[in-house]
């Protein structure tokens, strides 16, 4: 392949070849780098009288003007920072020919992850800006043919932006007047779709939002300063839900380690959501079996949700439940019949005695007496789980039979030689609702 290969096939052979050494010095000048030589190469296709030794003097012009280059580039070699600046020469050349709107799509664009960008989450952001969808067409118009984007062919209506055009339209972005205004407007689409990220995710929801979480990620990693405090909790809780929903905790610590230094240090120590994301955090430890870890979040959640909500309020029984939880884990069952008899007490006071969280609690008490060969103890407790599931559930709901079954396994138990062993898996079983409330608030 020749140095001018690419320019030939935009420019074709006989207007190379009648300034071949130029074109030679324009292709050193850029460093042999395929986007700026695709970039000069449709600049000088667009006006057929343009010679290429012109070109290349305002090329040299346009990089004199310019400033240092970003800070992630300084460790650059310098031939390819010298490459790096002819290509972002000729994207400034580029750039002036656009026009207003279509500079402001890509500014707008800067905000995404350059690798995969599904078109109608921009639609979506410019119906929040009431931009025209005709404009906002012609601006992606515009943008294609001038190959600032990439259409994706494999995904419809998907693109992708060059690193280098991404880094460039982002330092445009930094110097408009709009900065702000497009960030909150980027900030605010993705922030919805994290908060309809449920706990307990299925396959088709993850699907449904994959596309959004690498600019969900973005707004994590780059645009915090475009949420206000109200929004802080959502992002993270988001990505969390996604990542844990496919059991990928490794991927879902940083975020939630994240979300409590955030946090902390915007709404400080006492705020609620830092609670929340502590409890999140000793969730996520806890079933990673770092249960000392998660024990110190858990009781600082503790005490910040009875300092900001009253001692019985709901919020703080989920917390004395999850403890109570972890203290089961661990077989430290006095710990753990402590405090759920104080958020059964609680829950029963302030949600009744037919709610879902009430018979939450008393199922895990009746496991954790199962467990200990408290049959006595633990049988009245399933009786009363399993009159609530029969009330709010129905006598034909698979849970309310699963509860049946269970009952009856229990007093077979009962019925058993005194001094057989029992087999805690069994009653290991019976723990789906305390598993679902073993959840991640938000």
């Amino acid at each position: 392949m020749t140095f001018d290969f690419l320019l030939r096939g935009i420019l074709g052979e006989q207007r190379v070849d009648k300034e071949l050494e130029t074109t030679k010095n324009l292709c050193e000048w850029l460093g042999y780098l395929p986007l700026g030589l695709e970039l000069v190469g449709r600049y000088l296709q667009e006006d057929p009288d343009l010679l290429i030794a012109n070109l290349l003097e305002e090329l040299e012009q346009e990089r004199l003007g310019q400033k240092a280059i970003a800070q992630s580039s300084e460790k650059l070699a310098e031939t390819e920072i010298t490459a790096k600046l002819g290509v972002q020469a000729a994207f400034n050349l580029t750039w002036e020919r656009l026009d207003a709107k279509t500079k402001e799509v890509g500014e707008l664009l800067s905000l995404f992850d350059p690798n995969a960008i599904a078109w109608k989450y921009v639609d979506s952001i410019s119906d929040s800006l009431n931009w025209s969808k005709k404009d906002v067409r012609n601006g992606k118009k515009q943008l294609y043919q001038r190959h600032l984007i990439k259409r994706l062919e494999q995904e419809e209506a998907n693109y992708q932006i060059h690193p280098l055009i991404h880094e460039f339209l982002g330092s445009k972005l930094q110097a408009s007047t709009q900065t702000q205004e497009l960030k909150q407007a980027f900030t605010s689409t993705f922030i919805e779709i994290a908060q309809k990220i449920p706990d307990v995710t299925t396959l088709e929801i993850i699907n449904s939002v994959q596309n959004a979480i690498p600019h969900l990620t973005q707004v994590a990693k780059n645009h915090l300063d475009g949420l206000n405090h109200t929004n802080l909790f959502s992002v993270f809780l988001g990505l969390g839900r996604f990542y844990r929903g496919q059991g990928l905790y490794a991927s879902v610590q940083p975020w939630f380690e994240q979300c409590v230094s955030e946090v902390k240090s915007r709404l400080g120590e006492n705020n609620l959501d830092y609670g929340w994301s502590l409890n999140n955090l000793a969730l996520l430890y806890s079933d990673q079996g770092k249960y000392a870890e998660a024990e110190l979040l858990f009781i600082q959640a503790l005490e910040i949700t009875k300092l900001q909500l009253g001692v019985n309020h709901p919020q703080t029984a989920d917390s004395l439940h999850n403890l109570a939880i972890l203290y089961y884990s661990q077989g430290n069952y006095l710990q753990a019949e402590r405090l759920y008899i104080q958020a059964l007490e609680i829950r029963k006071l302030q949600l009744g005695e037919n709610h879902p969280h009430t018979a939450d609690s008393l199922n895990n008490l009746a496991i954790l007496y199962s467990d200990q060969g408290k049959y006595p103890e633990a049988e009245p407790l399933y009786i009363q789980v399993l009159e609530v599931l029969e009330r709010v559930l129905g006598s034909n709901h698979p849970n309310t039979k699963m509860y049946r079954r269970n009952l009856e396994k229990l007093r077979t138990k009962k019925r058993e030689v005194p001094g057989q062993q029992q087999q805690k898996q069994t009653s290991k079983n019976d723990s789906w609702l305390r598993r679902l409330k073993k959840r991640f608030f938000g």
